[in-house]
């Protein structure tokens, strides 16, 4: 799974209004002229303490967003909340699937 560059493109997301917002799971997106989905995901200090959880939701995440369906689109996935249960998380992905399919 492609992931977006570290220098421009979660910049250029971050000026886009929220494409999905939840209690856990605030998503940006914009096309990207590709023809598969690139993903960034953003876990701040504030939100979750350790270095360690913060990776175990970045992987989380990730692992959830490889069942979403090409669009050509660059998203960027800010965690709000860091207490999200594997449950709560895939009640958000199921929210943005929803989304997606309209």
């Amino acid at each position: 799974m492609p992931v977006a560059s570290r220098k421009v493109e979660p910049v250029r997301l971050l000026r886009t209004k929220p494409w999905f917002r939840g209690e856990y799971l605030s998503v940006r997106s914009a096309p990207n002229g590709l023809r598969k989905n690139r993903w960034a995901v953003l876990v701040s200090k504030s939100a979750v303490k350790l270095a360690s959880d913060r990776h175990r939701i970045k992987r989380a995440v990730l692992g959830r967003a490889r069942g979403i369906p090409n669009m050509g689109q660059d998203f960027l996935v800010a965690v709000l909340k860091g207490k999200a249960s594997k449950k709560e998380l895939d009640s958000e992905f199921s929210r943005i699937r929803i989304k997606i399919d309209k």
